[in-house]
């Protein structure tokens, strides 16, 4: 038996980390979902914009690249978020059980598990992404506007799977930590710049879009789409895009770290309220 008094920290995270791994071998099927529910988004999103048309001139073959690229961005969230609340509420009561017998520490609990999320985070966005890239004719200038494509995928990923550990920490009910997660992710995409123009935003509300992950990538996305073409900074001034590429993609990167940080803190924070 793990004692948290007597075992090194790396030994806890080994530990949890290995039961979290052999719990999805021997429960295949929130894998199976997950590859099922990848498969279908991704060949609805290659249906819905197979080959799309880039006409410079044509307005609305500019707005459907636009959207493509929210709506995938968006089910990236969406498929990550889902598949912690999936697990983690259901392994509260257990892991509050062996917490409170001195098993292990907080954080082997929540660095180990990061260890069996961090695969998953990566091989979903990978499929995603070599599948719908060059299905919908995304920017081909050079194999670098793949992997930036590719990284703001994975830092979608990295956002959804913090915002579904910040409500499974709090929200025990797996129906209605889903629920919960609607009410977070809707208000993020209003705040993308596609939905609503910066521009026309009151000051009051403005604001908003700087703790939306959706803001980050899509300006992230919209200059990879138009890296070498002189749309590029038509459209960035357009949409009020103006923090840069990369400084956009750090920004998205560190927000999703930030509501990790955020479920660590309320994770202790429930565990001295129940002490």
């Amino acid at each position: 038996m793990l004692k948290s008094n007597t075992q090194t920290l790396g030994h806890q995270i080994r530990i949890i980390s290995k039961r979290g791994f052999q719990d999805y071998i021997r429960n295949p099927l929130l894998l199976v979902a997950n590859i099922i529910n990848t498969l279908v988004f991704s060949f609805l999103c290659g249906t819905l914009y197979f080959k799309l048309p880039k006409n410079p001139d044509n307005i609305q073959d500019q707005i459907d690249v636009h959207t493509a690229l929210l709506f995938i961005a968006t089910g990236m969230m969406f498929g990550t978020v889902q598949n912690v609340l999936m697990t983690f509420p259901v392994e509260r009561p257990v892991f509050l059980k062996e917490y409170n017998s001195n098993l292990y520490s907080l954080f082997a609990y929540f660095f180990g598990r990061q260890l069996v999320d961090f695969p998953v985070m990566i091989f979903f966005p990978v499929f995603t992404s070599l599948a719908l890239y060059w299905s919908i004719g995304f920017n081909t200038l050079s194999a670098g506007n793949f992997f930036i494509f590719l990284l703001c995928m994975i830092g979608m990923a990295l956002a959804g799977n913090s915002i579904g550990l910040l409500v499974g920490s709090q929200i025990p009910d797996p129906k209605a930590a889903a629920g919960s997660v609607n009410a977070i992710i809707i208000p993020f995409l209003c705040f993308a710049g596609i939905v609503k123009n910066f521009g026309d935003m009151g000051s009051w509300i403005k604001w908003a879009q700087y703790i939306s992950p959706h803001r980050y990538v899509m300006e992230t996305m919209m200059a990879n789409e138009y890296d070498g073409s002189p749309l590029q900074k038509q459209f960035l001034d357009f949409y009020h895009y103006d923090l840069g590429m990369w400084e956009s993609w750090l920004l998205l990167i560190g927000l999703g770290l930030m509501i990790r940080l955020l479920s660590y803190i309320s994770l202790k924070r429930m565990i001295k309220n129940l002490e």
